[in-house]
């Protein structure tokens, strides 16, 4: 309609319209082409809001070929154009969700260790020093062997065979219990 007041009633129910109407959103499409630019611009406004995706970037480039207003160009501009693809590095970590701060905590550094590089302290009188055989070179830096031999896998050291028989007597009570 030629009628500036119907056109401003039409701008206004646009907004309160169910906008996920078919009918509705085909309305908003063919007034986004429309000759008067506001209603142009309350059109490309509702763009972002009846469209998704592939659709709305399709849309929106089609309509930015045959707009001649700055204002609306830039506006299609921003909707045509896929940031995730087509964006800087900075335009694409815009998007991305900030990462919590993790507070890192290592227990070992809290207890008082020397550092590698100080020498070992001097053998007393009547003391070897330890030869090679009881200490390895790594990277330059003498590491003494442990006087106690390390279990094998990170198990815990063997308590002996009587852990074994201990076990046998407890199986063999529950075999009686299941019996009563």
């Amino acid at each position: 309609d030629d009628d500036a007041g119907v056109r401003k009633n039409m701008i206004r129910t646009l907004r309160s319209l169910d906008l996920h109407n078919p009918r509705v959103a085909r309305l908003i499409m063919d007034g986004a082409r429309d000759k008067d630019t506001t209603l142009r611009k309350a059109c490309i406004d509702q763009l972002s809001i009846i469209l998704t995706g592939a659709r709305l970037l399709e849309v929106a480039g089609e309509l930015l070929r045959q707009e001649t207003q700055p204002d609306l160009r830039k506006r299609l501009k921003q909707l045509s154009t896929d940031v995730d693809w087509e964006g800087t590095e900075a335009e694409k970590n815009l998007r991305l969700a900030p990462l919590d701060k993790v507070e890192v905590i290592d227990y070992d550094l809290e207890e008082e260790q020397p550092p590698l590089d100080t020498p070992e302290p001097a053998p007393n009188e009547g003391e070897t020093p330890t030869d090679q055989s009881e200490a390895d070179e790594f990277e330059g830096h003498h590491i003494p062997k442990p006087q106690v031999p390390t279990p094998r896998s990170g198990e815990p050291q063997a308590e002996g065979e009587g852990h074994k028989q201990e076990l046998g007597r407890r199986a063999a009570r529950k075999d009686d219990e299941r019996d009563i």
